[in-house]
């Protein structure tokens, strides 16, 4: 097994967990759970698309795995302050902070145009001639 597959497993697993703590949570919320559904269930159908991406291992899969993490890690802090829950929002801490060091740590690096370009050595003595 590649790297790269191991770095799509674990994304899948900790996507998977970020979303599972956050449904946990949600179940301890008084007031505003109706949003926190609609939230929980947006970032599903965004996950199922970057499943996709990571799946066909799109370049563009890391770069959005980390911006869903970023913003379920946004949510997390927002659940911990509406419900206190100090466990269960670390826990969801970790793992949206260890998705965003693996998703950041995947994105690949693109081509610079240097890479491409053909040079031509010419001796100094050629060029001095007149």
């Amino acid at each position: 097994m590649k790297v790269s597959d191991m770095s799509v497993f674990v994304t899948i697993i900790l996507v998977g967990l970020s979303l599972f703590t956050a449904l946990l949570l949600e179940s301890r919320m008084d007031s505003h759970y109706l949003l926190q559904l609609l939230l929980i269930v947006l970032a599903i159908i965004f996950t199922f698309g970057l499943l996709f991406g990571l799946w066909i291992d799109e370049p563009w899969a890391y770069p959005l795995s980390t911006i869903l993490f970023a913003a379920l890690l946004a949510d997390v802090i927002w659940l911990y302050s509406s419900t206190g829950a100090f466990l269960v929002s670390a826990f969801a801490l970790l793992v949206n902070v260890a998705g965003l060091v693996i998703c950041l740590a995947s994105v690949q690096r693109p081509k610079t145009l240097a890479a491409e370009l053909e040079t031509y050595n010419i001796s100094a003595g050629r060029r001095k001639k007149k």
